[in-house]
């Protein structure tokens, strides 16, 4: 019997003992992850973080800015920025309506153009020309001197997004090369043929006419006869810069 009660003493004890080491256990778990958010104070005075970081490893929002962003560039999924708004047509003009008409090629696509003399100056032209099937028509300007023929075109307007350089044969058609002046400089061959009545003169043709003339026939007036060159009013007015 003291044995036993000897043995119970000894429960007895250990489980008072027991008692306030479980509370330091709990205490300690509970103080544990407030420690772990408080900042160390680092010998500089900084804190310094010595918690894991808690903002979500999965999406840290890159693919949104970067959606935003194309979204703002207007680029398109195949990395070609896509045309936010649509180029200027120019559409075609009331005072050219009138106006003699040029049929021809450039390249291997029909033209259709309107050509009348430039008030107030000598052997110029300007127009207007509409390439196959185009939305809208692009402006011409040009001169003619000993035979030769040059031009320029502008598809706004204001720049010269292109050139015409030829020669007129004795029916007043005209041949050469259109150069792309605004994109990458490229070549097409042209033909330009009056309709009705010749705008660009051929070589031997009065000068300084700057007038309208009825379009040489194809074939002789009579057998073994051509057509009389017309007899074109002189001027004299002074020749400017071209301009649209």
């Amino acid at each position: 019997m003291p044995r036993c009660s000897n043995v119970s003493e000894r429960f007895l004890s250990m489980g008072s003992l027991a008692r306030p080491a479980g509370a330091l256990i709990a205490l300690l778990l509970a103080v544990a992850p407030a420690a772990a958010q408080t900042p160390v104070k680092a010998s500089n005075g900084y804190d310094v973080s010595t918690g894991a970081i808690s903002a979500p490893a999965a999406d840290l929002g890159l693919n949104r800015a970067v959606a935003d962003g194309e979204r703002r560039r207007g680029t398109a999924d195949n990395s070609v920025s896509a045309q936010t708004t649509p180029p200027r047509v120019l559409q075609p003009q009331s005072e050219y309506a009138k106006y003699p008409v040029y049929t021809g090629m450039l390249g291997e696509v029909p033209i259709h153009m309107r050509l009348g003399a430039k008030p107030g100056e000598i052997d110029s032209v300007h127009g207007e020309y509409l390439a196959g099937k185009g939305p809208g028509v692009r402006l011409v300007t040009g001169e003619y001197e000993n035979g030769g023929f040059l031009m320029e075109e502008s598809d706004d307007g204001t720049h010269v997004t292109g050139t015409w350089e030829g020669a007129v044969d004795a029916r007043g058609v005209v041949r050469g090369t259109w150069t792309d002046a605004a994109h990458d400089g490229r070549t097409l061959p042209f033909v330009l043929r009056p309709v009705a009545v010749v705008v660009i003169p051929p070589y031997d043709v009065a000068a300084n006419s700057n007038a309208a003339v009825a379009a040489t026939p194809m074939a002789p007036a009579a057998p073994g006869q051509v057509s009389p060159a017309p007899v074109l009013p002189p001027v004299n007015p002074a020749r400017s810069g071209a301009h649209w």
